[in-house]
């Protein structure tokens, strides 16, 4: 049975003495009432729950300190813009890949193709049934790629639209504002395995493994661009694990945290941008923070794994 919400407003200089009551330590309280001002109380809860000794009394393990908290703040949005930087590398790449495959097969504009996307020639109910779902799909994608291209104020958009009588520019302009979700989608709804795995052969993985791993990565990036909590997430779907090649035996099976995350950042940043300093910055922030690899899914000896030396 629902209940009406009778929890009242509190002032910041009582929220700070409700985290003291609860045993949380502030070095300086008109430090923390300026930090409240700025970053919401229920933004930062997220971040002192595995300081909590008892989740039911709310009750904070012996000296926690309010800048304990405010460290793992501070390195869950430094996490987030490390892989924000590295996911932009590969939405980058990843266009240009798709966009290139495409037009090298079907010329210049693919993506108004519908026998690329689904098939509804075929008798079998299972088939018809699949078929008429990947149609639904192609024509959401396709208005939500309309959406983008008709709200784009880039030249090189209004230039196509003014002087060509196609409804939209061809795939090596759309893809340029693509949004990273919509590129996965696209990639996704592609009916020709082989034209998936032509396009992931750039990373030397299949095409499956591709589409996972963009459907993986979407999520991070929407986490980091709303600024939502990252560093101990538990991914209600996971990766794809590749069997073979260089990340044979790095990726941890069965695992929801992000460690697999990083791992196949790494993988990815190493092809598209080999002299990279990614995996130094964010070896250096991890090694900073060392106390909180263990809920972020990172195994005793991951320093000593191939995926995690230098080139």
């Amino acid at each position: 049975m629902n209940i009406s919400y009778s929890k009242p407003f509190q002032t910041y200089q009582e929220l700070i003495q409700l985290l003291k009551s609860r045993g949380m330590i502030f070095n300086n309280e008109n430090k923390a009432e300026n930090i409240l001002r700025h970053v919401n109380y229920y933004r930062l809860g997220g971040y002192w729950l595995s300081f909590e000794e008892d989740h039911q009394t709310h009750k904070f393990k012996q000296n926690t300190q309010f800048e304990n908290v405010l460290a793992l703040y501070s390195f869950d949005q430094k996490l987030k813009l490390f892989l924000s930087s590295a996911i932009e590398k590969i939405e980058v790449s990843v266009r240009a890949n798709w966009a290139y495959q495409l037009a090298k097969k079907y010329d210049s504009h693919p993506h108004l193709n519908t026998n690329l996307f689904f098939n509804l020639n075929t008798h079998n109910k299972k088939e018809l049934k699949e078929q008429n779902e990947n149609k639904r799909n192609y024509y959401d994608n396709l208005c939500s790629l309309i959406k983008e291209i008709n709200r784009s104020d880039e030249v090189f958009i209004q230039h196509h639209l003014q002087n060509y009588k196609e409804v939209l520019p061809p795939v090596w302009v759309i893809c340029e504002v693509m949004s990273f979700g919509l590129l996965s989608k696209w990639f996704k709804s592609l009916n020709s395995i082989s034209l998936k795995d032509e396009i992931a052969r750039a990373y030397k993985i299949e095409g499956k493994v591709l589409e996972s791993w963009l459907s993986h990565l979407r999520i991070i990036r929407n986490i980091s661009a709303h600024h939502s909590r990252l560093w101990d997430i538990d991914f209600r779907t996971t990766p794809m694990l590749n069997k073979s090649g260089s990340l044979k035996d790095q990726l941890i099976p069965n695992s929801r945290k992000i460690y697999n995350s990083l791992i196949i950042l790494l993988y990815l940043v190493d092809i598209i941008s080999p002299k990279d300093l990614f995996r130094d910055k964010l070896k250096d922030l991890l090694l900073e923070n060392r106390q909180n690899l263990l809920q972020m899914g990172f195994p005793d000896d991951w320093e000593n794994k191939l995926v995690w030396q230098a080139l």
